[in-house]
């Protein structure tokens, strides 16, 4: 028994030490398997390599600030939508000229009348921000370390970014390939997160966009507005007819919505403190947790119609000296004027670091509130469009009236209709379809490499039209004498308008034509606008009786405007005027542009300066 016993107690101690054995190779093996792992998917970088692989890092951590201030001055767009002018009926245009900056509007109203959204969505501003950081990787500089021997090489790039509250996250895909003295390494990933409020500033943003949408409260102040400043629905005693200037009322109704709108706050800013009951008036009944600012300018691209209004007078007659009328006693004069007002808006939220902003357009016609919503998009199942009953030859020709295949669609009032391509046979390009019935509508011509032709055309009976179409040239930007400086350059025709923000853009696109061209290069400074504290008194009608017979009382306001600081302010710049021919396009690869440099501006009159320069100077153009 005692043998069995020594034997079994030997055997047991065996096994231990075998299963100890055991474990332990096992751990070695996870060990050895995770640190080659975690070597072949991050291999350490050579000692003399990771200074070119920390540089391009902090380079792009400076193009994905770059691409966050753009959005964010730029309503969320880096790459600016398509361009549409305004005209005398719909003045705004698809972007608000801020400052000599062009910033989309989330929406407007297009020259045919149509009402247009291009708010973009937060998903939109993370994939324009990753091409941003794509395209500009290639712009970071190496020369300091190519001068030195280092070997540098890219592969193709994939980027994806998220847009928090408080960063922008990039996780760039990129394999750069450095060899230096024989040795070589390879670095794919780059993700970096940089601090920034555009995400929460743009959900605040979206927010207060869908109040306005939804409750019109910039068009309800400017119906107040006229009604303060305004003659609209009244009566007066007087037995002789009451005459305003126009122009005079106009004047005052744009200063009034100038003082009216900078003083609109939300019932959560801290820098706002209601003085007195009546300014509560001025507080839109919203709560967020950052600073929200809203500008108009009387300079802006601003729509006032009157009617009636005859040899630039508005008359309302007497009534009380008409026969049979003597017994009333007095005289008085009623009086009904009818309005479009439309104005646009900039919102700007904004902290001490960044400022997010965008702007609307408020729209009052025939003095109702009519809100901007989004554009119907055209629709086949559209009665206009279903009803295509009025043959109709088009033909698209370039300006050598060569034959151009073009899509062809017809807008009639806001709606567009699909109508088919020209097809090129033999001299011509040609279409033969069935318009719906219009006068007056637009026959839009597209084509790849061409600019966008339209033509009006009435379609209420059989007809026959052709189109010129212009090529467009691709040309490279050069703007000298700017250093490092940003520069807003802009193209603008009678057919469209080319911008382009420099040196992000370095092409651009034209066709034949004449162009006012503008360069405002901007410099980084520091300019303050003290705080101002103000008191507003208005007439307003009075209650009761007395109102009705035109009595008026004063009622005063005080408000206060906080500091705002510039910290981009124009430094140079002019305008120019230029016909480019078609040939000089097609032969020429650039296009330089030579501003002429003002001081940077240290204070409001440098600023003021600058402008008045950027007025009277020529941009100097030539195509090469």
């Amino acid at each position: 028994m005692y043998y069995k016993r020594g034997k079994l107690v030997l055997a047991g101690r065996a096994q231990v030490t075998i299963f100890i054995i055991i474990a332990l190779v096992i751990i070695a093996g996870f060990a050895v398997f995770f640190l080659v792992r975690g070597y072949l998917i991050n291999p350490g970088i050579p000692k003399e390599l990771q200074p070119v692989y920390t540089y391009f890092e902090s380079c792009i951590k400076e193009n994905i600030k770059g691409a966050v201030n753009l959005a964010e001055t730029q309503g969320g767009w880096i790459y600016m939508p398509e361009f549409e002018r305004g005209n005398d009926l719909f003045p705004s245009s698809s972007q608000m000229n801020f400052f000599g900056f062009p910033v989309p509007y989330w929406n407007y109203i297009s020259i045919s009348g149509a009402r247009k959204e291009q708010m973009p969505g937060k998903s939109e501003i993370e994939e324009q921000i990753s091409k941003y950081v794509i395209d500009s990787a290639g712009n970071c500089d190496f020369s300091q370390f190519l001068s030195q021997g280092f070997d540098i090489s890219f592969g193709s790039a994939v980027a994806s970014t998220t847009v928090n509250g408080v960063s922008t996250d990039v996780d760039l895909n990129l394999p750069v390939i450095v060899s230096f003295n024989n040795v070589t390494s390879t670095k794919s990933n780059y993700k970096i997160s940089y601090t920034t409020k555009l995400g929460k500033f743009y959900d605040t943003a979206a927010a207060i966009y869908q109040k306005q949408k939804s409750e019109s409260f910039l068009e309800n102040y400017g119906l107040d507005i006229l009604r303060l400043y305004a003659p609209v629905d009244g009566i007066e005693l007087s037995c002789a007819p009451k005459v305003w200037n126009p122009n005079n009322i106009v004047s005052e109704v744009l200063e009034a919505t100038e003082a009216n709108i900078a003083v609109l706050k939300l019932k959560s800013n801290d820098d706002y403190k209601l003085k007195k009951p009546e300014n509560k008036y001025f507080t839109i009944d919203y709560s967020a947790d950052e600073n929200v600012r809203f500008m108009y300018t009387k300079n802006s691209p601003t729509k006032i119609e009157i009617w009636p209004a005859e040899n630039n007078l508005m008359i309302a007659e007497s009534v009380g000296q008409d026969a049979g009328m003597g017994i009333m006693g007095f005289c008085y004069v009623p009086y009904h004027f009818v309005y479009d007002f439309i104005f646009p808006v900039m919102i700007q939220v904004y902290d001490n670091n960044e400022i997010f902003q965008f702007p609307v357009v408020a729209t009052i016609e025939k003095n109702q509130v009519n809100a901007v919503g989004s554009e119907a998009v055209p629709d086949s199942d559209n009665s206009i469009c279903n009803n295509k009953n009025t043959p109709v030859n088009v033909y698209t020709y370039n300006t050598k009236l060569e034959p151009i295949a073009a899509n062809i669609s017809y807008r009639c009032v806001t709606t567009t209709c699909q109508i088919g391509e020209t097809s090129v046979t033999g001299r011509d390009a040609a279409l033969t379809a069935d318009f719906p019935a219009c006068v007056n509508g637009f026959i839009i011509a597209k084509s790849d490499g061409y600019a966008t032709a339209s033509q009006i055309i009435s379609t209420n009976e059989e007809s026959s039209t052709s189109i010129i179409l212009e090529k467009q040239y691709e040309l490279g930007l050069n703007i000298t004498g700017i250093g490092r400086d940003m520069a807003v350059v802009n193209f603008a025709s009678d057919k469209d308008s080319v911008s382009a923000v420099y040196p992000e853009q370095k092409k651009v696109k034209l066709s034949e034509g004449y162009y006012n061209i503008s360069v405002s290069v901007y410099k980084n400074t520091t300019i303050v606008f003290p705080a101002t504290n103000n008191k507003k008194c208005i007439q307003i009608s009075k209650s009761g009786i007395a109102g009705l017979f035109g009595g008026t009382e004063e009622k005063c306001f005080d408000y206060n405007i906080p500091s705002q600081t510039i910290t981009s302010a124009l430094s140079g710049g002019g305008t120019q005027q230029k016909y480019f021919i078609e040939s000089e396009l097609a032969q020429g690869k650039n296009i330089i542009l030579t501003p002429v440099m003002f001081m940077t501006p240290k204070s409001l009159d440098d600023l003021q300066k600058n402008y008045i320069s950027f007025e009277t100077n020529n941009v100097g153009v030539e195509v090469i």
